[in-house]
């Protein structure tokens, strides 16, 4: 009868985080490259076909506006941007903020105290903020 050996490696690992991929140090280069996008061709934004969503349903999809409320905010025009879609300007600046600490904690070389941590929670609340933009487009535009 063979006997089996059960081995255990006891030697310890260096604490490293479990971010494969740092997406807000890839996130603020395209922020940036977006703005100066928005900023200086804007006026190819005409050349973008209609919502499809709107043209099918009558009702405006849940990101119409977003275009707009960018070069809006390119133009620093920040009370138009929210007028044209709320959680597109609320969530760009979130996502910046989070890209912004992403950098500070690889410079710092240790987590900022009030990271972001994923769990049903934050879905729950992403969806439901989808949701009452969605309303709000609606409510505003239909």
């Amino acid at each position: 009868m063979p006997v089996s050996i059960a081995i255990t490696d006891n030697r310890k690992t260096p604490n490293i985080p479990s971010r494969p991929l740092d997406a807000g140090l890839i996130l603020l280069p395209l922020f940036l490259m977006g703005f100066l996008l928005a900023r200086f061709a804007a006026p190819l934004v005409d050349l973008l076909p209609a919502c499809t969503f709107r043209a099918v349903f009558g009702l405006p999809c849940p990101t119409c506006g977003a275009t707009r409320a960018g070069l809006a905010l390119a133009r620093g025009a920040w009370l138009t941007a929210l007028a044209h879609n709320p959680l597109f300007v609320i969530g760009l600046g979130v996502l910046s903020l989070w890209s912004l600490f992403s950098v500070i904690e690889k410079l710092r070389g240790k987590a900022m105290p009030f990271a972001i941590r994923s769990g049903q929670r934050f879905r729950g609340l992403t969806i439901g903020a989808i949701l009452l933009n969605w309303l709000y487009l609606i409510f505003v535009s239909g």
